[in-house]
């Protein structure tokens, strides 16, 4: 049966795939920000990775592993 019960699922179910892979696109930036500044050799800041991902600070202090790896990066000044 085609209501609006499949309907609402179905849009429901199409904006979570739509959240999952804005949150991969970041989280992508992110991982390649943090392989930047490595490579460059810098002390960074999640200030700095976050302006140079295009992301908003509190998206890599929402992701342990993310936070940690930037973290990482900080002590290498």
């Amino acid at each position: 049966m085609n209501g609006p019960a499949d309907f609402e699922a179905t849009n429901a179910d199409a904006m979570v795939a739509s959240r999952r892979a804005d949150t991969a696109r970041r989280r992508q930036r992110v991982l390649d920000a943090v392989e930047l500044a490595a490579a460059q050799g810098d002390g960074v800041t999640v200030s700095d990775v976050a302006r140079m991902a295009r992301v908003h600070r509190a998206f890599i202090y929402r992701h342990p592993d993310l936070l940690e790896r930037v973290r990482s990066l900080e002590h290498h000044e």
